[in-house]
């Protein structure tokens, strides 16, 4: 796993020890080695992590059109002045 990951094995071993205490995966004992599977609870924690990545970004994209539509009638006064300068 540590090769596949490109970590260091014992920062490997230190974070699935905490997801293995927190009930996040469980180790599940094989003819050759042990495997590691994330459990039901592991899985709704993954889940509501990837929701709030999504809302964040729902949010970030709200407050970018906010701020257009502040700077948008600016700019169009800006260029409007510009084109009555223009004709002058």
């Amino acid at each position: 796993m540590a090769y596949k990951t490109d970590m260091d094995c014992t920062v490997l071993r230190r974070y699935l020890n905490f997801l293995i205490t927190e009930r996040l995966v469980e180790e599940r004992p094989s003819n050759k080695e042990t495997l590691h599977a994330i459990t039901e609870k592991g899985t709704a924690v993954f889940k509501a992590l990837n929701f709030q990545r999504y809302v964040e970004k729902v949010i970030k994209s709200i407050r970018a059109v906010d701020d257009a539509s502040q700077v948008i009638p600016i700019l169009s006064k800006l260029t409007s002045e510009e084109k009555e300068k223009t004709k002058d």
